[in-house]
């Protein structure tokens, strides 16, 4: 797995103790977005492809019930500051970009 330090920094800022006690988690689905991002998507699509994406993965790994319940509190929180941060600078729009070709090959998507 790839290393996105950056990113999950930002999000463990930005998500405050809401995200601090679910760190592990919290970076999982951080490299579950990275995996999962749409590239080419129009802006506005981007946050409900990747819940949908998100949401298909956790489910599979968690169960319906568990599932539902970090798309609904986390994911979506978590989701909203990479979008923020993706918007924020061309440079991170690029970052993006590599990290989620390198995840698709690595994992052969």
């Amino acid at each position: 797995m790839q290393d996105y330090s950056a990113l999950k920094g930002v999000v463990a800022q930005r998500g405050g103790a809401r995200l601090a006690i679910h760190g592990g988690l919290r970076d999982q689905i951080v490299d579950m977005i990275v995996l999962e991002w749409p590239d080419g998507c129009d802006d506005d699509k981007i946050s409900e492809v990747l819940r949908a994406r998100c949401g298909i993965r956790l489910k599979k790994k968690y169960g319906s019930v568990i599932a539902m319940f970090l798309i609904g509190v986390l994911a979506n929180f978590i989701i909203a500051i990479v979008i923020e941060w993706w918007r924020n600078r061309r440079s991170n729009k690029v970052l993006m970009t590599g990290w989620s070709v390198r995840a698709k090959a690595a994992a052969n998507i």
